[in-house]
């Protein structure tokens, strides 16, 4: 059997061995180990994150930036369309115009939705408004062609308010490009 220590304060054995000791150390060493590897893999699926989350914006910026330069063409393309037709409709009586302006008409309003869509602006809203108006002076004037009453047709597309519908429109879509090519060449 063995002897067990006596204990007073002057003959106290340490409780733990050298052998002890050493796998205590080892345990927090591991213990640390996992922890450094524990945060490195939080930081580095953070920074992945991260870096997919702005690839993925930068790509749908681009798309959007695409797709409004393309819708920028198609709506100019469209207005004068539409605007040439309503005036050779009431300067020929010829009844192809109004169909073509027709066939064209709901283009442009459905460029003009999406652009508001993509982009909202005050730009884009005042655009929009002038072309409700200027669809329904047009509108008004393929009535009087087909009553025959191309003089008082060509008085509604070639007057003032006619005219200032027309600035209001180009104002505003060139106000929202040139807004949206500052944004997009300081990104």
């Amino acid at each position: 059997m063995m002897k067990q220590p006596i204990r007073d304060k002057e003959n106290v054995l340490p409780l733990t061995t050298a052998r002890e000791s050493i796998t205590a150390d080892n345990r927090f060493s591991i213990t640390l180990v996992i922890i450094a590897f524990a945060l490195t893999g939080a930081v580095l699926a953070w920074l992945s994150w991260t870096t997919y989350d702005l690839y993925t914006h930068e790509a749908i910026m681009k798309t959007q930036v695409w797709r409004t330069e393309e819708l920028q063409g198609t709506i100019i393309h469209l207005d004068e369309v539409l605007t040439m037709s309503a005036r050779m409709a009431a300067a020929t009586e010829d009844p192809q115009w109004e169909l073509r302006y027709r066939r064209f008409e709901p283009q442009l309003d459905q460029a003009l939705k999406e652009l508001l869509k993509l982009a909202p602006s005050q730009s884009l809203a005042q655009t929009d408004a002038a072309n409700i108006k200027l669809v329904g002076m047009e509108t008004q004037a393929f009535a009087l062609v087909r009553e025959k009453h191309t003089e008082e047709a060509r008085t509604i597309l070639f007057s003032e308010e006619y005219e200032m519908q027309k600035v209001i429109y180009a104002r505003g879509i060139t106000s929202f490009f040139e807004q949206v090519q500052v944004l997009f060449k300081n990104f």
